[in-house]
């Protein structure tokens, strides 16, 4: 189990109403953090250089949504306010190299494109949009194996 991934959206309401509810024309904040759960398996190709190709099915459940204008505080939402889908199914493709200094230690860079199965919308949230969560990250590391 880990700590999820967390999205930043800002965008800017022109019109008087979001999701019901009258605000002035501004920068709007919506913050979520998620719970994620990865199931995920590797293929190395290689012994001292190495390359590597990974799949992950990653289920994530909604832990926590604030949201707010800009120059305001950011609220906790609740679902009758607006709040995204509270499971969030997605996968996830990892490509990367590295380099095995010994039995236990690697150094490694990966590339990681993420990308929801399921919708992040709902009834009360973007109703009629096809809006996933999507993600691209670079991580560059050092990796101690437990057991060689």
């Amino acid at each position: 189990m880990q700590r999820g991934y967390s999205f930043h959206t800002t965008y800017f309401v022109s019109d008087t109403s979001v999701n019901g509810v009258k605000v002035v024309p501004g920068l709007f904040h919506t913050h979520n953090d998620y719970l994620s759960l990865p199931l995920s398996g590797s293929y190395l190709v290689g012994k001292r250089f190495y390359g590597q190709f990974g799949l992950s099915l990653i289920p994530a459940f909604l832990v926590s949504t604030k949201s707010g204008l800009e120059n305001e505080p950011m609220k906790k939402r609740s679902n009758a306010n607006g709040e995204p889908s509270l499971f969030d199914l997605g996968g996830q493709l990892n490509l990367g190299c590295g380099f095995n200094i010994n039995e236990k230690w690697a150094v490694f860079s990966r590339l990681s494109i993420y990308r929801s199965i399921t919708k992040v919308n709902n009834e009360n949230y973007f109703r009629g949009t096809d809006f996933r969560n999507v993600a691209t990250s670079l991580g560059i590391g050092i990796e101690y194996r437990i057991k060689g």
